[in-house]
Parts: C-alpha cells; structure tokens; sequence
C-alpha cells in the first residue's frame, strides 16, 4: 500500500568503537541515535537510495534508536544496517 509512515525504536548495549550506520529507502528516512539526527533523507524519490555515516559512539550504557521512514508511491524500502567500523 502507498500513503504509509512508521517509526521502528529500539534500545541497545553497544561495545565503544566506531560504527557504520546504512539506511536503506524509498521514499524517506531519518534516523537518530541517542536523540542526535545521524541521517535526514526525507524526500519523495523514484528509486531505493542508501545512506551511510560513520560514528563513534561509546560504550557502557544503553543507546535508544529511533528509525523513521515514509512510502508516497510505488514500492518501499526501509532496512537499517548496524555494523562495527
């Protein structure tokens, strides 16, 4: 269906290091780690685009995550990929 929006939250323990954040959509998204903005994307497009950004962040505490993400038309894609730089 197209028309759509969602919001994905979710809480977790990570090691200290870098990582390397990849978001994965069509139409929009936006994605925030600990209530800083990491990727704002939020625009109609015709195609799946990808977005990655590098960030160190630290260990030893919980980190909230909050993933959203849009469908005006045609297909949607939404994936969010998290991985040790």
């Amino acid at each position: 269906p197209d028309n759509w929006s969602a919001r994905w939250t979710r809480t977790q323990d990570l090691i200290s290091g870098n990582y390397a954040f990849t978001v994965t959509c069509n139409d929009g998204c936006r994605l925030w780690i600990d209530g800083k903005m990491l990727v704002d994307a939020w625009a109609d497009r015709a195609t799946d685009a990808t977005f990655k950004v590098t960030k160190f962040v630290g260990g030893g505490r919980r980190h909230t995550f909050y993933l959203e993400s849009y469908d005006r038309t045609g297909s949607a894609t939404t994936n969010l990929v998290i991985a040790a730089a």
